[in-house]
């Protein structure tokens, strides 16, 4: 996917659902191998170009470990690059040049809570955010939507 999309120095990319990172990883070595960068670009590379989700709190702690060990961002850093934050939760107000994604799979969102007689349920989580074109508890179709509001501007429709 990074080959295809080809990003641009200086530009952002946001992944709403990153996992360990792998996107930016891949992301980062297509754009250092593919340029000349001069020192900036470096430190716009490093610092200001990539922005995630995720949910799980090990697997974030495994993607800031991933990006420091690739010498992305800075370990003291007030800045954090993966926020721990549902990211379907409420649109955000920043847009990026490129959204890499592979959202979570599953038909459904769902919260599970222990009921008052201590047993485990499931209940359907759906997003209702004013900026998606239905409501919905298709989780795929939630990220779309997202990915759809994050990003600066769609690829033009080709003749």
């Amino acid at each position: 996917m990074v080959e295809c999309l080809r990003p641009q120095p200086l530009k952002t990319i946001a992944d709403p659902a990153c996992g360990t990172g792998g996107f930016f990883l891949a992301a980062y070595d297509w754009m250092t191998d593919n340029n000349d960068l001069d020192k900036a670009q470096k430190q716009f590379l490093k610092y200001n170009t990539f922005f995630g989700n995720e949910i799980v709190a090990g697997t974030r702690r495994l993607a800031l470990m991933n990006l420091f060990l690739h010498n992305i961002g800075d370990i003291d850093s007030e800045e954090v690059m993966v926020s721990p934050n549902d990211s379907l939760i409420a649109a955000s107000e920043t847009r990026y040049d490129y959204v890499l994604a592979n959202p979570p799979f599953g038909k459904k969102s769902s919260m599970t809570f222990t009921n008052e007689e201590g047993e485990q349920e499931k209940e359907d989580l759906t997003y209702n955010r004013q900026d998606f074109w239905v409501t919905t508890s298709n989780k795929q179709l939630n990220f779309v939507q997202h990915i759809k509001k994050y990003a600066k501007k769609l690829l033009a429709k080709q003749p």
